[in-house]
């Protein structure tokens, strides 16, 4: 940050008013002969984001560099302007500090450019607090953009972007790119996107782009089964690959995306009761979440807590390298592990869809640790609404995908409705009464269990529900993990996993 002999201009996280978001704004003070400014810089930043230290904003904030140079500079400009006007022999008011450096809005939307509004949307990610990847995709649509002009000598424009320029654009990355079909369909959903929010700014737009549709193929998904999964757990390896392999099984024990599990720390684990549970927003949704560790999960975190606690330099418990050579080195492991089943793979070429036989290792990733989480976690019965809170998902279509492919779970489902004289638990609130739940089976219990908790009952009403000697049943099953006090365990039945 900005210092001078004798001044310094600080940026401080205002955490006690968040947005609805869960960010915060940055602030910056300065404080020089009894005055002091507090002035908003605009920025936004979620307070796990955020190094009170260093006043800079963590790896795990979106556009983490563009968001310290602003800073820098405005604290820079700060401290300039106070020293030009002590020059003076003035000394200024925060409201005159505020006035020199504060950005001016002299842009003429009028005369602005495409490239310009690629400039102006980044801008607008940036406040929005979007995730990286958004912003490296629509600069990605811009060199596309740029390099079709190259090579065809055509100009790409705002206005004049109408369905033969699209259509020339598309099969230009179909049959020159070979792109894959995914792959033009992010492509179509950021050009739709770019192209309504440069309408919405005043441009000239030819509204042709509200006609483009965005067609993706679902692949089947590829996940780990019980015994894969156990395969790479045995794997005993001392190499660049035992931490592949470790970061790996921690996202499938808990969920947790790439770049969640790479913006880890120790400060977002807490031990409630007898359970470490982690708590923080991902990076991609910005949507906090909240997730119990099982016994393998709290087994990786020992192993490399301590590493974290010996350092000074990195705070980031897990060994997370690039998401490109995890990719690379899962494909290693799975191959050495024997994770070798037959698995179709489509192949695209030039426009051309084929299939092909591999084995599963090749088409190993990072991310299929979640998808691997999410399947057995429904194979082992956790409940669909319980899944989507854990998985961070804002709408239960997104959840519903794993239970579609865990052909177990619809057989579950369908005899639980077809079965049901022989499973009809009364649930009625009126009706039912608490002192019977001690004669239901185990899933019974969980279902009536459920329902209570739907219904909003309070803790006092889930412990009369329940015996002792019930929710020891439950646990020995491996539905809860006892915490430290009735209530708690109560607390936890229907969000803890067990493994």
């Amino acid at each position: 940050m900005a210092k001078s002999h004798i001044n310094e201009a600080k940026i401080n996280i205002a955490s006690n008013n968040p947005l609805a978001d869960g960010r915060c704004k940055l602030m910056l003070v300065f404080s020089y002969k009894g005055n002091r400014l507090r002035m908003d810089t605009g920025e936004r930043c979620l307070p796990d984001h955020f190094d009170k230290s260093r006043q800079l904003t963590t790896r795990a904030h979106p556009f983490q560099h563009e968001t310290n140079a602003i800073l820098a500079k405005l604290a820079n400009d700060v401290v300039s302007e106070y020293k030009k006007n002590i020059a003076k022999g003035k000394i200024p008011t925060p409201t005159e500090l505020k006035d020199a450096v504060k950005p001016k809005n002299t842009i003429d939307i009028k005369n602005l450019s495409m490239a310009d509004y690629f400039d102006l949307n980044e801008r607008h990610q940036i406040s929005k607090g979007n995730a990286r990847t958004t912003k490296y995709n629509y600069r990605t649509l811009q060199n596309m953009f740029s390099k079709y002009e190259k090579e065809k000598k055509e100009k790409i424009e705002l206005h004049t972007f109408d369905e033969i320029v699209h259509t020339k654009f598309i099969n230009w990355c179909i049959y020159e790119l070979d792109n894959i079909p995914n792959t033009i369909a992010k492509r179509n959903g950021f050009i739709k996107s770019f192209f309504g929010f440069c309408e919405r700014n005043g441009a000239n737009v030819n509204s042709f782009y509200k006609e483009i549709k965005v067609k993706k193929v679902n692949p089947e998904m590829i996940f780990l089964t019980e015994s894969e999964l156990k395969k790479i757990e045995d794997l005993e390896i001392d190499s660049y690959l035992e931490k592949t392999k470790d970061c790996f099984l921690f996202s499938c024990y808990t969920g947790l995306r790439y770049s969640d599990i790479k913006a880890l720390t120790l400060d977002h684990i807490s031990l409630q009761g007898e359970t470490y549970v982690i708590n923080i927003y991902q990076e991609k949704t910005k949507k906090k979440i909240s997730i119990a560790l099982s016994d393998k999960a709290v087994e990786l975190m020992d192993k490399y807590k301590n590493n974290v606690l010996r350092s000074q330099k990195n705070k980031y418990f897990l060994p997370v390298i690039t998401n490109q050579k995890l990719n690379a080195y899962l494909k290693e492991l799975g191959q050495i592990a024997g994770v070798d089943t037959s698995v179709e793979k489509l192949v695209y070429y030039k426009g051309d869809i084929t299939m092909e036989i591999v084995p599963k290792y090749e088409l190993l990733t990072f991310h299929k640790a979640r998808h691997t989480f999410a399947t057995l976690s429904l194979q082992r019965g956790m409940p669909l609404a319980a899944l989507q809170k854990i998985l961070g998902h804002s709408r239960m279509e997104e959840t519903m995908v794993y239970a579609k492919v865990v052909e177990s779970y619809q057989h579950d489902q369908l005899l639980k409705v077809w079965n049901v004289e022989e499973n009809k638990v009364e649930v009625d609130k009126k009706e039912t009464k608490y002192q019977d739940a001690d004669t239901m089976d185990f899933e019974q219990a969980k279902i009536y269990l459920l329902k209570l908790a739907e219904q909003g009952e309070n803790k006092a009403k889930f412990y009369k529900a329940f015996s002792s000697e019930t929710i020891q049943n439950l646990s020995d099953m491996g539905f809860v993990i006892l915490q430290a006090t009735p209530i708690e365990k109560l607390k936890g039945l229907y969000y803890i996993i067990s493994w």
